[in-house]
Formats: structure tokens, C-alpha cells, sequence
């Protein structure tokens, strides 16, 4: 008798760690589709928040005051408040006394040659002071006075005039003023030069020497008539405030960036500590601590002053700038969340669905089809988080209603005897809470492959976390972890051929840009070398001319691009992965194969499938090539039958 032995010839680990299945959300991520719909979202929700941020500006509560974000995190409420209200009381006079320090500047361009004198030019500046006393007599700039700030703040109120007057009128004088330095330095510079030229018994070598100087003395003045432009700028952003979007966008911005440098430090729970320091309610802090961002995590073995701050830590500041928006700007938060919404339950909805089919089937719909279907379903994609939130709502409601009742009016005798009601109300917070948090991101998934309502996605996702919840939060941990390599790949990638651009270009460009720093070019003017975490750095309007500015404003849109794109990889890798992670929770809560997906009629382009192998023949041989494959099946079992026996 012969032995049989079964030979293992291959493991099929994405069965043996289901986790494994994970890995393929970069592929995903990458497909074309997905990343120009993600960047139409990005385009539409950042437009939709400047043009809010310029609706909001005719109102004085429009602007965020400079760190706003971090003070509302770590003040007390009451101290907060406080230091709010004084900025806001403080606009009018601070913008009058920048009014009069601008006004006084121009006339007499004091501390502009004072920075000139102490930058090494100080021959230039005295051939600038000599200009500028001829340019004041002959534009009688000699006749104007100091402004009275008391006599000022009584002329504002009588006349009405807010904030918002003094403070443009403060714009006009430091452009008056950085057009005076303009013309002064083209004066003094051909002044100077003449001096030279003129000047008898000196050599030529000498007098090349010093017109090489004279050059270098007029771009360090260029140079600082950009940095009083730019003074001008954080003096004015200052009093006025930031718009509410751009606080937001940078503050979360600036935890993205901290939750990547964590994992990439293998910092995950790292600081919570801190974090309940920071948000807990302390006593008044210096205005200089509160007012500065987080701390960013050091380099793994550099010295850190402080705690390290881990992906969870980021991960709550983030929170607190959704709480802030909500809290501080609750009717500008409400549209800009709702607008934010709907844009994305339409571009979303169609990623999730490519997502959808790419997983089950590895089958690519176009994204005019994908769009077609979040058409159909955009109700559901826009109310599935909604409903929780609703549910939340309503039981708070209800609290309040019964604190409102029973606490003032019928005594606190009868609300302390019917509290364990309320306690359920909040035992029902805590669940939907928990279940919204955690399976969020599982309800378009759900949407996306069952072609269910919203109902049906929120039922599914959060019964399916909590049927699972450790896998749930394994596979979590596990596409959170994947996710910031993959991205930290990918940005390295845009770095690299943003990097490349601006170097080559930069060789070809000979035109000098000293305005922003000495040895520059014009490439670097209009565009900052990029760094790793910052592709598309600050732009130079100050040290720019009219037309540099408009081709920095295009150069910006070409490279904000590249930058969108990498942004559309964190969104698309997202979708892949929470559509990843449905599949797995579904198969081992509902036991559904994992390439069970909902097709609708004519959705999707078949693919062309492998050659099958050619039939066995029946012993009557008369098959017929135009039968139906089932029929062919049904016919060929007889035969295949007769041959076995035989």
C-alpha cells in the first residue's frame, strides 16, 4: 500500500491574519479616482470656509485672536472669557496707537534707519537721512504731528468710528511708508553712486569697491523695507484676528503633524498625562505659555524639555479645536460643519463606493458611476452621523428640561429622588457617544456595500463594535500605524519632487532676490526651498513687487496641487481602510464573505476573466457552442459522470 503524504505547498496568510487584509488600503488609496475625488472635496471645503471667513469679517466677531484655539484648551472658562473680552475691548485703542506709531514712521522713518544703521549700512543710511529731509520739505510731510491717543479716542467716539477704521487707516500709512522707503533708497542709491563717480584722486579699483558696496547696502535696505511690510502685517493680523477657518485649519494642521511625528517616534499613549493638565481647571497661567501652540515631540534622542506627546494626546487636541469652533463660533461652526457634510457625503460616498467594489471584486468603477451612486444615496451618507447626533441631542434635551422643572421649581428633593432616570438618560449618552465615535467609520462602508439607509449603517456599525470591540480597535490600531508609514512615504515622495523642482529651476534663474535674504534669487522669492513639513512654506508678499505677486499667487496654486494630492492620500487611505475593516467585522459577526458587495444593475464594466478549460465531451458530442453556460453544465454532469464510472 503507498503511503500518501499532504504536502503544504502554500499558507494563504491574509486568512491566517485577517489583519493582513489591511495592508492592501495603499493600493486602494492610490487608484486615480479615489484621489481626484478627494481633492475636489479638499478644494470645496477650504473654499467654502474662506468664502465663510470673508462673510463672517463685516461682524467684529468674526476674527479669532491669535492663539485663541490654545488658550480656549488650556484657560479656565471665566479666564478665557476675560482675556477675550479685553482683546475686543482693546481693538479700538491699540489700533488708534497703531495708527500714530504708522503715521509718525513715515514722516520720520526712525526706526526703519535705525535697523539700516545697525545692519552695516550705516554710510547709506546717512546719505538716506539727507533724502529723506528734502523729500519731506518738498512734499511738506515736515507738517505732520503726532497724534493725541486720548484726543483720538474721544474724536472715535463722537464720530462712530470703530476698530476697523483706525486700523485700515494704520494699513494706508505702512504702504505710504514702504512706498517713501522705495523711492528714498533709488534716490540714495543714485546719490551715492555720483558721489563716487565724482570723486577725484580715488582709482578705479576703489571706486568699483565702493559701488560693489553701495549695491549691497541698498538690498540690505530692500530687505528691510520687506521686514517692516511684514511687521506691518503681524501688527495688523494682531488687533484684527484671524479668520475662523484659517485658526482651525492651522491648529489642526498643527496635530496632524504632531500625531505623525509621534507615531513615527513610537508614541502612542504618551502625554495624556500633560493632556489632563493642560485641560484641566487651573488657576491662571502667564499669557505667553497659554497663548503658545503645543509643544512639538523632540527627535528620538535629542533632549526634551518637556513630555513627549503621543498619537492619543494629538488625537484629543484635535478634539478640543472641533469643541472650540462649536463653543466660541456655534452658528459659524454649525453651517461650516453642515457644508462640510454635504460635500463630503456626495465625494465621500462615491470614493467609499470605488472602495467598496475594489475590495470585494477588485473592480474599478469610473467615478462619474461612483458619483451616480452617492447621488442615489446621498440622503443616507448625509444622515448617518446625523441620527446619533439627533439621539444625543434629544436626551440631553430631556435632561436639561427635567433640571430646568424639577430643579427650580419643584425642589431638589423630587429631582434627587427621580435622578436614577436621569442617570439612564446619560447611561444612553455614554452608549450612542461611544458607538458614534467608535463606528463612525464604519457607516459609509456599510452604506457603500449593502446599498442600505442610514438606519441600517448606524444599527451595523455599532453593533458590529461592539460584538468585536478589541478586534475592532486592533484592526484600528493596526490601519492607524500602516496609514502614517504609508503617508510619511508618500509625502516624501511629493517633498522629493518638489525639492527637485525648485533646485533646477532655481540653476537657470540669475535675477537676484536679496530682498528676502542675501544670495537669493527671484526663485526664492516667489518660492520658499521646501522642507519636509512645510512643502509650500509662508509666502514672500512682503519682498514682492506687483507682478511677483500675482506669478507667486499662481506658482502657489501649482504647488498646493501636489500638496492637495498628498492630502487626498490621507482621505483616500482612510476610506480603504475602514471599508477593509467592514469586510473583516462583518465576516466574523454576520459570517458574510468577504466579496459579498451590492451591484447595482449595469454599475459596473465586467472584467475579462481568466480562459476557462474546455469541457469534457459527452459521448453524444452534439453540444451546442450558443447554449447557456448553465445548460452546458447541466448537460456535461451526465457525461462527466459516464467517464468517472468508466
Amino acid at each position: 500500500m503507498v503511503d500518501e503524504h499532504d504536502e503544504l505547498r502554500r499558507i494563504n496568510w491574509n486568512e491566517v491574519f485577517s489583519f493582513a487584509q489591511i495592508f492592501k488600503s495603499f493600493k486602494m488609496a492610490i487608484h486615480p479616482s479615489k484621489l481626484f475625488l478627494a481633492l475636489a472635496a479638499i478644494i470645496l471645503i477650504g473654499l467654502s470656509g474662506w468664502v465663510m471667513d470673508r462673510l463672517w469679517s463685516v461682524s467684529s466677531g468674526g476674527f479669532a485672536r491669535q492663539g485663541e484655539i490654545y488658550a480656549f484648551v488650556r484657560q479656565r472658562g471665566d479666564v478665557f472669557d476675560d482675556a477675550k473680552e479685553k482683546w475686543q475691548e482693546g481693538r479700538l485703542r491699540n489700533a488708534v496707537v497703531l495708527y500714530a506709531e504708522a503715521l509718525m514712521e513715515r514722516r520720520d522713518l526712525k526706526t526703519y534707519l535705525a535697523e539700516l544703521s545697525g545692519a552695516g549700512a550705516g554710510d547709506f543710511a546717512g546719505v538716506l537721512r539727507n533724502e529723506l529731509k528734502e523729500y519731506n520739505k518738498s512734499e511738506d510731510e515736515d507738517k505732520i504731528k503726532p497724534v493725541n491717543i486720548q484726543a483720538e479716542l474721544k474724536i472715535a467716539k463722537d464720530k462712530g468710528r470703530g476698530w476697523s477704521y483706525y486700523l485700515s487707516e494704520a494699513e494706508d500709512e505702512f504702504c505710504r511708508e514702504a512706498d517713501k522707503i522705495k523711492t528714498l533708497l533709488e534716490r540714495a542709491r543714485d546719490a551715492a553712486e555720483k558721489q563716487v563717480k565724482e570723486a577725484k584722486g580715488v582709482s578705479d579699483d576703489d571706486k568699483d569697491k565702493s559701488l560693489e558696496s553701495i549695491e549691497r547696502q541698498w538690498y540690505v535696505g530692500q530687505r528691510l523695507m520687506a521686514e517692516r511690510r511684514l511687521y506691518a502685517k503681524r501688527q495688523i493680523e494682531d488687533i484684527r484676528g484671524k479668520g475662523i477657518f484659517e485658526s482651525l485649519r492651522d491648529y489642526e494642521l498643527a496635530c496632524v503633524e504632531g500625531a505623525l511625528k509621534a507615531i513615527r517616534d513610537a508614541q502612542i499613549i504618551t502625554g495624556l498625562g500633560a493632556y489632563q493638565a493642560e485641560v484641566a481647571d487651573t488657576s491662571y497661567a502667564p499669557p505667553a505659555k497659554l497663548m503658545a501652540p503645543p509643544p512639538i515631540p523632540a527627535p528620538r534622542g535629542a533632549p526634551a524639555a518637556e513630555t513627549p506627546r503621543g498619537l492619543l494626546y494629538w488625537v484629543l487636541m484635535a478634539v478640543q479645536g472641533i469643541r472650540w469652533l462649536l463653543v466660541e463660533h456655534w452658528l459659524y461652526g454649525a453651517v461650516f460643519l453642515l457644508i462640510s457634510l454635504m460635500v463630503w457625503a456626495f465625494f465621500g460616498g462615491a470614493i467609499h463606493r470605488i472602495a467598496a467594489l475594489h475590495a470585494a471584486r477588485e473592480e474599478k468603477i469610473s467615478a462619474i458611476q461612483a458619483m451616480k451612486f452617492s447621488c442615489t444615496k446621498f440622503l443616507s451618507f448625509c444622515s448617518a452621523p446625523l441620527i446619533p447626533l439627533i439621539l444625543i441631542m434629544f436626551c440631553a434635551g430631556l435632561l436639561a428640561l427635567g433640571g430646568a422643572v424639577l430643579g427650580n421649581f419643584a425642589g431638589g428633593l423630587l429631582m434627587s429622588i427621580l435622578f436614577g432616570l436621569a442617570l439612564l438618560l446619560g447611561l444612553g449618552i455614554a452608549f450612542l457617544t461611544v458607538g458614534l465615535v467608535a463606528g463612525m467609520p464604519l457607516m459609509y462602508p456599510t452604506i457603500a456595500v449593502e446599498g442600505s439607509d442610514s438606519f441600517d449603517a448606524m444599527s451595523r456599525s455599532v453593533s458590529y463594535v461592539f460584538s468585536r470591540p478589541w478586534r475592532a480597535l486592533f484592526y484600528g490600531l493596526v490601519a492607524i500605524v500602516y496609514g502614517a508609514i504609508t503617508y510619511l512615504f508618500v509625502r516624501l515622495f511629493a517633498y522629493i519632487a518638489l525639492s527637485a523642482t525648485h533646485m533646477f529651476v532655481k540653476w537657470g534663474i540669475w535675477v537676484s532676490g536679496e530682498t528676502v535674504a542675501r544670495g537669493a534669487d527671484r526663485m526664492d522669492v516667489l518660492w520658499r526651498a521646501p522642507t519636509f513639513w512645510s512643502l509650500h512654506g509662508p509666502m514672500n508678499l512682503a519682498a514682492m513687487g506687483t507682478f511677483e505677486t500675482i506669478a507667486g499667487y499662481i506658482l502657489a496654486i501649482w504647488v498646493y496641487l501636489i500638496i492637495g494630492m498628498v492630502a487626498a492620500y490621507f482621505l483616500t487611505y482612510a476610506v480603504s481602510a475602514s471599508t477593509i475593516i467592514y469586510y473583516l467585522l462583518r465576516r466574523k459577526v454576520d459570517a458574510t464573505d468577504l466579496d459579498d458587495v451590492y451591484v447595482e444593475e449595469g454599475e459596473e464594466e465586467p472584467l475579462p476573466t481568466e480562459a476557462e478549460p474546455a469541457p469534457a465531451e459527452d459521448e453524444g458530442g452534439d453540444e451546442s457552442k450558443t447554449e447557456s453556460k448553465d445548460e452546458q453544465e447541466q448537460e456535461q454532469a451526465p457525461g462527466d459522470e459516464n467517464q468517472g464510472g468508466e
